[in-house]
């Protein structure tokens, strides 16, 4: 890594560490939310669904450091199943009744904990990997960031969906290849193979969707959005881009994997010719697949496992099942990009190799370097 890379890697991570430990707090009209701790409760009934009587804490907001009083009923199966305990920090929305302050729990204050995960998974990542490993971080946040300030508000402003996704994902495969590895011919063959891999992808989704005529329109995040948000999307290509975004870095890693084993197989074998280089990388490219396959279609079916047990225990055939929109929808996810990891593979040897063999000679003379070296 140059010098540039460090000093660019080192700015952006004090970025991701600035993020992190920001918090954005809105409000809405005379409803205001606020993070509370939770200093008293009262069990008000002993029936079959308790209510809670509690006193909170304002932690934030215009009227910190206030006391506000208000009840609360845990809901089985929904994000209200939990219990209050003294000392948790709630969100609160707060409002003004007949001149007392209210306020109603809308949620369980969660961003400390992840912050502290947050901050685990970075330090792993760093002791391990140095500064590759801060170059992923990096790579990372400028994902994120490529999301949340790309591809939203492009598609929110009426771009096409489809368009939007492979410009992302091109911003997201050539940056993260450049801080992984700068501009090199190992970092533009991966990227060459990665993008094959996501085109494939995003044509099947994007075929096998229409003609099965997957709305995408299922699922509590679309009722939410549509008739809380009033946001109108179409929600058919909004699942073509989640095909797309959820094999980027799979393909990312597998093309580097076979893209580094050539480039090195060729630095260590100047002789290698082309076809020998794309049989070596396709050799590599299936034990690579072999694990990475089971690892894509497990992320996938890992979070569906509520779906998978409603099915399982009701009566309804596997036909129907399979035939229901939710299932049909997840198997296209899966398929679609595991046959897009798949030929990344081909697409990586095929090109790596071409590269490898165009940059022949420098190879030649570094290998004879070394060979007049040990002779001396």
């Amino acid at each position: 890594m140059n010098t540039v890379q460090k000093k660019v890697s080192i700015f952006l991570f004090f970025i991701l560490l600035f993020l992190l430990g920001t918090e954005v707090w809105a409000s809405a009209g005379e409803n205001i939310r606020s993070k509370a701790r939770i200093i008293e409760i009262q069990s008000v009934s002993k029936e079959e669904d308790e209510l809670y009587g509690f006193t909170a804490h304002i932690l934030d907001g215009p009227y910190s450091d206030s006391e506000v009083r208000g009840e609360f009923r845990p809901y089985a199966y929904s994000q209200y199943d939990f219990q209050l305990r003294k000392g948790m920090i709630v969100h609160i929305q707060l409002y003004m009744h007949n001149g007392k302050l209210h306020g109603d729990i809308v949620g369980v204050h969660r961003l400390d904990h992840l912050k502290w995960l947050a901050v685990i998974c970075a330090l792993s990542i760093l002791l391990l990997g140095r500064f590759k490993g801060l170059t992923a971080l990096v790579s990372l946040v400028l994902s994120g960031l490529c999301i949340f300030f790309i591809y939203i508000p492009m598609v929110l402003n009426g771009y096409k969906i489809v368009f939007v996704t492979i410009l992302c994902a091109v911003i997201i495969i050539v940056t993260g290849f450049l801080l992984i590895a700068g501009w090199t011919p190992k970092s533009r063959a991966s990227m060459i193979g990665t993008l094959g891999g996501v085109v494939v992808a995003a044509i099947l989704a994007s075929y096998f969707c229409r003609s099965m005529s997957i709305t995408g329109a299922v699922g509590e995040e679309v009722y939410r959005l549509v008739h809380e948000s009033g946001i109108s999307l179409d929600f058919g290509s909004l699942f073509i881009s989640g095909v797309i975004i959820g094999t980027i870095g799979v393909m990312m890693d597998v093309s580097m994997s076979v893209a580094s084993f050539i480039f090195e197989l060729k630095h260590q074998s100047p002789s290698l010719r082309f076809a020998s280089l794309v049989t070596s990388g396709l050799k590599v490219g299936k034990d690579i697949m072999a694990t990475m396959v089971n690892t894509l279609i497990l992320a996938y079916v890992g979070t569906s496992m509520p779906l998978l047990f409603l099915f399982a225990s009701t009566s309804i055939t596997a036909s129907v099942a399979l035939n229901a929109e939710i299932v049909a929808g997840e198997i296209i996810r899966s398929l679609s990009g595991t046959i897009g990891l798949v030929l990344t593979i081909p697409f990586t040897s095929l090109i790596t190799a071409y590269i490898a063999q165009s940059s022949a000679e420098p190879f030649r003379r570094s290998h004879q370097r070394s060979t007049d070296i040990s002779r001396k």
